[in-house]
């Protein structure tokens, strides 16, 4: 999901898509696109047209937050993947309603991590917050030691990450993006009528940051990629926090 992310945001093919300047304003004084289908003139439906695994009805997404500190990168993702999107499992540091205590999580989980750490360093407010971490299992605590259960980066090492491994996998596949870009042109250009021919654009790549996401299902769904049993074991291992 990480990847699908980096692609939204570096692919010259996606940035073009997803441009919002073609929205008309609408009746309402909103200028927004139309993301659904019109049954009004009884067309009929393909109920087998749309795919979901068994087990992922409450598939989250990604979240990151893309304006943390100098908004150069993002503060933290969470893969909330396959059964994650309960209330209950959401990491509070998600959480874009309270940023005071999104600022305060992060300090502490990457405090954690620095050399000769010590609760003696935190507020009581500071250690409130990470005896609940403790409790919630995203921070484990051995003696007098604290380890994360998630992954922790600094930002070169993300930007690593996406020089090394996600540019050369956007190249790769950037052709048979654009040959599925085409072929959902193609398809809208026959189904909508001319007067939305404006959305055209914009579903065509959300069509493609699906493939991705489905991607995830389908690696999953053959074993390929690992995903715990339950939330309570998957929330800590699908949060990545960046120094």
């Amino acid at each position: 999901m990480m990847f699908t992310s980096y692609v939204s945001r570096n692919s010259e093919l996606l940035l073009q898509l997803k441009k919002r300047d073609r929205r008309e304003i609408r009746p309402d004084g909103g200028r927004y696109y139309i993301m659904a289908v019109d049954c009004s003139d009884n067309q009929d439906i393909d109920k087998n047209g749309f795919f979901k695994p068994k087990g992922w009805d409450d598939f989250y997404g990604i979240c990151s937050d893309s304006c943390a500190t100098d908004g150069t990168y993002d503060r933290y993702y969470w893969l909330g993947v396959y059964t994650y999107s309960k209330k209950e499992y959401h990491p509070e540091i998600i959480n874009d309603n309270n940023k005071v205590a999104q600022a305060l999580l992060h300090k502490i989980y990457c405090s954690v991590t620095e050399p000769g750490f010590t609760v003696d360093d935190l507020s009581m407010v500071e250690k409130e917050k990470l005896a609940e971490a403790v409790q919630d299992g995203l921070i484990e605590r051995i003696d007098n030691r604290y380890k994360p259960n998630f992954v922790v980066m600094t930002p070169e090492q993300l930007s690593k990450l996406q020089k090394d491994v996600y540019a050369p996998l956007l190249e790769l596949i950037t052709p048979k993006m654009n040959e599925l870009a085409e072929i959902f042109r193609e398809m809208y250009r026959s189904e909508f009528p001319k007067t939305c021919h404006g959305y055209i654009d914009y579903h065509t790549y959300m069509d493609l940051w699906d493939f991705g996401v489905y991607t995830l299902m389908f690696a999953a769904q053959d074993g390929k990629l690992y995903l715990p049993e339950t939330p309570e074991k998957g929330v800590p291992l699908t949060l990545v926090i960046i120094k």
